[in-house]
């Protein structure tokens, strides 16, 4: 994935031990920001469990992401306006999701 950058970056380098000191450096911070990336996506995840009894809240979320990736697929096929025909529609359905789901 990261291939042609790293090949692009240490080609001038004629210098074997240059380059190899220059791709551990560069392979180690590819290798801790992944872990970086993978932490902050497992804590937000984990904080998911503290809403384990809102229910409502979370099919509400579910219903917002399933509405989303449809309509940004019929947007990007060209079949809808993303404004008007997508998300104008989604958050008045949801609006009315919420208040049934929580008496108001």
């Amino acid at each position: 994935m990261c291939g042609g950058i790293v090949g692009a970056v240490s080609a001038p380098w004629s210098n074997k031990n240059a380059s190899w000191v220059f791709h551990l450096a560069y392979n180690s911070g590819r290798i801790a920001s992944y872990g970086a990336a993978g932490a902050l996506v497992g804590g937000l995840g984990s904080a998911g469990l503290l809403f384990r009894d809102a229910v409502p809240l979370q099919q509400a979320f579910l219903l917002v992401a399933s509405l989303m990736l449809l309509g940004v697929g019929l947007y990007l096929a060209g079949v809808a306006r993303l404004e008007e025909e997508v998300l104008y529609p989604a958050a008045i359905l949801v609006g009315e999701y919420l208040k049934l789901k929580l008496g108001e």
